[in-house]
């Protein structure tokens, strides 16, 4: 399950020129959209990878330098328009409307620590063999609705927008067990996934809240917590939590 901080609200009017980092007319949807073809036009020459990241090496010949320059230059600075936006805009959005933001994040890091069982790589209750994929997906599939359940449940308590996401599919368990985990689909722990989107953070100190109370009372397990507000993805700036659960 996937925690994170509403990135923009609805009918905002606050404009921002990442480029110059300094207001004028530019509205935010306008940035958005630059940043968005920057990205397109970099994923056509250079697709990421299974493993999430772009090799350069690959389409472009190592000879050909000022290519390749130049195809980092538009990396990095789609990289820092987002990053710009996330740290200038969406957080300071959230940081404004609650006057206990370290409070928040002080909690944050604390729950990140109480909640999680395993300092080890979270792993299913499945078959460590290398042919465990369809044994997974039984899993997946009598657990599901449970899942969701509890927390869909958790999230509208909370004031938040649950976002379920579509179920992993086999190919690409197959794919990430063989890149990360040798063929072992046991430790494929995201068939299942979803997202609890809130727009301030009080409404998340709530479904902190919430979710403790479930480990407490061994409803829930939290495996594995990732807490990405104290530390930002470093590189767009972009905050959530990450949370793997067992019902």
């Amino acid at each position: 399950m996937r925690l994170s901080a509403c990135c923009l609200p609805r009918n905002d009017t606050t404009h921002l020129n990442t480029k110059k980092k300094h207001l004028n007319e530019e509205s935010w949807d306008a940035v958005l959209s630059a940043v968005k073809q920057e990205v397109e036009e970099v994923d056509k020459i250079i697709p990421k990878g299974s493993d999430g990241k772009r090799n350069l090496g690959v389409i472009v010949k190592e000879n050909d330098t000022m290519m390749r320059q130049g195809l980092l230059e538009k990396i990095s600075s789609a990289n820092a328009d987002i990053c710009l936006f996330y740290n200038n805009k969406a957080w300071d959005h959230v940081a404004i409307e609650s006057t206990k933001t370290n409070d928040s994040l002080a909690k944050m890091k604390v729950f990140a620590k109480d909640v999680s069982s395993n300092e080890h790589e979270p792993r299913c209750k499945i078959s460590t063999e290398t042919d465990n994929v369809e044994e997974l997906l039984v899993l997946a599939a009598n657990n599901g609705e449970r899942l969701h359940t509890v927390l869909r449940d958790i999230t509208y308590k909370s004031n938040g927008a649950y976002h379920r996401g579509p179920s992993k599919k086999k190919y690409r368990i197959l794919e990430k067990a063989n890149s990360k985990y040798n063929g072992d689909a046991s430790y494929v722990v995201d068939v299942e996934r979803a997202s609890a989107v809130y727009n301030s953070l009080d409404d998340f100190d709530s479904a902190l809240l919430l979710l403790k109370k479930l480990v407490d009372q061994k409803d829930i397990v939290i495996p594995k917590c990732k807490d990405r507000f104290n530390t930002p993805y470093k590189y767009s700036g972009y905050r959530d939590m990450l949370l793997n659960v067992n019902v």
